[in-house]
């Protein structure tokens, strides 16, 4: 028998949440008061995207994803999500610029709607 608890997605969130938060402060105390809102508001995007909508459908008696291959790609969005802003704040307080923040909005946006389309694939499959 296995002792194995599988975490739900709020906590997971809920985590996400505030290593982003203690990683974008200590980030920005150490930048020489050169500061981006990408980076002080890192832990804006696991909040919205993660906790906000599991703590929703928790408290509606729901889950927010219930597929398992939906799940997996929703928080591979929201990752994405995360490196993106966070790179994208290291190269405003650097002071330089580059392409490579700006593919991940794209990555993450387009994983995201895979999340939402599977997860509509597998309740289309459960009715039948």
């Amino acid at each position: 028998m296995s002792t194995y608890k599988k975490k739900t997605g709020l906590t997971f969130y809920t985590v996400a949440t505030v290593v982003t938060l203690v990683v974008g402060t200590v980030y920005e105390f150490f930048s020489h008061q050169v500061y981006s809102p990408f980076m002080y508001l890192l832990f804006m995007i696991p909040l919205v995207l993660g906790v906000v909508p599991n703590l929703a459908a928790k408290m509606t008696g729901k889950t927010f994803l219930e597929s398992e291959d939906a799940q997996a790609a929703y928080k591979m969005g929201v990752l994405t999500f995360i490196f993106g802003s966070f790179l994208k704040g290291v190269f405003d307080i650097y002071g330089t610029s580059s392409v490579y923040p700006t593919l991940y909005l794209p990555a993450g946006a387009v994983l995201l709607v895979a999340a939402l389309g599977l997860e509509l694939y597998y309740k289309k499959a459960v009715a039948k």
